[in-house]
């Protein structure tokens, strides 16, 4: 929320808002002392107050009209509020999401990088033997050489899945249910619930990046599906939603399911990652 913050600190809706919460007050103490400046003169002040009242209609009704205004300023800096959270959290949501993915591929590829390194010294290992006392000198050597290289990049793959978690654990902390704006959910294979800004999402896209971060590493909830799109969005009636007009079929509120589409094999019958 560091862009929040810098907003907030210079005072773009601070001031602002405490601008228009300074004249609600003044405007409501401006009335509350003239009404009760007839409070102290008993009966008689009491019939005042009610001339007044009657006299000075057109006064309250500008009073009245002040304090809407006031209150439709209020509204407006609060949605514009609720709008800025919404987006920076949308922002930071696809961020992490893509840094996960990212150290994921790292992840993967320096494993695979070991796994040929050490394949490649074994098979030096078994020409080296093949030179006598000085194939088994280089020999040891090679394994000493390759078993502390392996043990540095191990080390590194610990640190880099060490991050991963920070990062999952940090897609699982997030929460928009402070913020106001509408919104959709999306019930994912396993039953929990992605809440979806509608002021965040204008097509399939943003919905598609939303669930592959909310999902990533969840293979339980069939992460590896909506990693590489084979997955529908369903209406509660079973209403299959075309990806094309997608932000048309959404209203706020709504709620639809995540529909796995597995691939077919020919050597094995396919089953459902929810209901088996």
């Amino acid at each position: 929320m560091s862009r929040l913050t810098l907003v907030f600190n210079a005072g773009h809706l601070t001031d602002r808002l405490w601008a228009e919460v300074d004249l609600c007050r003044s405007l409501l103490d401006e009335f509350s002392a003239k009404i009760n400046s007839y409070e102290a003169l008993g009966l008689r002040g009491f019939l005042q107050k009610a001339l007044m009242v009657a006299v000075e209609e057109k006064k309250l009704a500008s009073w009245r009209s002040q304090i809407l205004e006031r209150r439709a300023a209020l509204h407006v800096l609060l949605a514009s509020f609720n709008s800025i959270q919404l987006h920076e959290v949308g922002e930071q949501l696809g961020r992490v999401g893509s840094q996960a993915q990212y150290i994921a591929s790292r992840v993967n590829g320096v494993e695979a990088q070991v796994h040929n390194v050490e394949v490649q010294v074994h098979n030096v290992e078994a020409q080296v033997l093949n030179v006598g006392t000085l194939g088994v000198v280089l020999s040891t050597f090679l394994s000493a050489q390759v078993s502390q290289t392996g043990s540095e990049i191990r080390e590194a793959v610990s640190e880099m899945r060490q991050g991963q978690t920070e990062v999952q654990r940090a897609i699982a902390q997030m929460s928009l249910h402070d913020i106001r704006d509408p919104v959709f959910f999306v019930i994912d294979p396993v039953g929990r619930s992605i809440p979806i800004p509608l002021s965040h999402f204008a097509g399939f896209n943003d919905l598609d990046r939303i669930l592959k971060a909310y999902l990533f590493n969840r293979p339980e909830a069939g992460s590896r599906y909506v990693e590489r799109g084979d997955y529908s969005v369903v209406t509660t009636q079973g209403e299959v939603i075309s990806r094309s007009n997608v932000r048309e079929k959404v209203r706020a509120w709504m709620q639809f399911d995540i529909s796995i589409v597995k691939r077919s094999l020919e050597w094995t019958p396919m089953a459902c990652p929810q209901c088996g």
